[in-house]
């Protein structure tokens, strides 16, 4: 079920970004997890996750688990906002180094901060939208 939201309109959108500490133990990044989720969209709405502890535990424990080393605990942030922003907007996961900040990988020290943005397709499908309403 759609969820209704007061705030948007063709015209203006609203994105609901919410800092949180973490989605769960067993993907915050604590200990031994060789997964984590540092954002989540919620289906159907104009809602997204933050995951603060489990970012800043990504960004410190950097090269842990086997994982890549990654960006700083501040730039790691600002892509998960968008990335999460992204996917408010109907954008999905991408598997290739064109796919901007779409791609799981821009989070990792070795993706070029110049490539972790939206791309113009992003911005084709974000401006064929009426307005927001998530994946």
């Amino acid at each position: 079920m759609q969820h209704p939201d007061p705030f948007s309109s063709n015209e203006l959108w609203v994105l609901h970004l919410i800092h949180a500490y973490e989605l769960s133990e067993a993907s915050d990044f604590d200990a031994d997890e060789t997964a984590y989720t540092a954002g989540k969209a919620v289906s159907g709405t104009n809602v997204a996750y933050v995951f603060s502890e489990t970012i800043r535990d990504r960004a410190a424990f950097a090269g842990s688990a086997g994982f890549p080393k990654t960006v700083d605990e501040n730039t790691l942030k600002l892509r998960t906002v968008l990335h999460e922003a992204g996917h408010l907007m109907g954008l999905v996961h991408g598997t290739t180094p064109w796919d901007g900040i779409m791609n799981l990988n821009s989070q990792f020290e070795t993706w070029p901060a110049a490539d972790a943005k939206f791309t113009l397709k992003d911005f084709g499908i974000i401006q064929s939208i009426s307005k927001p309403t998530g994946i």
